[in-house]
């Protein structure tokens, strides 16, 4: 088991999911985009926002995403 976060390192990442969620408004490649979504989706797990099972199905989702048409 990993240790607790500090509330400094909670504030942090929370600063930072902000950011990324305004950036994923804005930002049209869809390379880039899917990396923003990734790394959102990360911190949203390790915050507690989001369950193993939940994040588990979307690291899935995004290994196998494809761009090919």
């Amino acid at each position: 088991m990993e240790d607790p976060l500090s509330p400094e390192e909670v504030a942090e990442m929370q600063t930072r999911l902000e950011n990324l969620d305004r950036l994923q408004r804005v930002v049209t490649n869809k390379e880039a985009l899917r990396e923003l979504q990734y790394e959102a989706a990360e911190l949203r797990w390790k915050l507690g926002l989001m369950t193993d099972e939940e994040f588990d199905e979307f690291e899935e989702f995004h290994d196998n995403f494809t761009f090919d048409f």
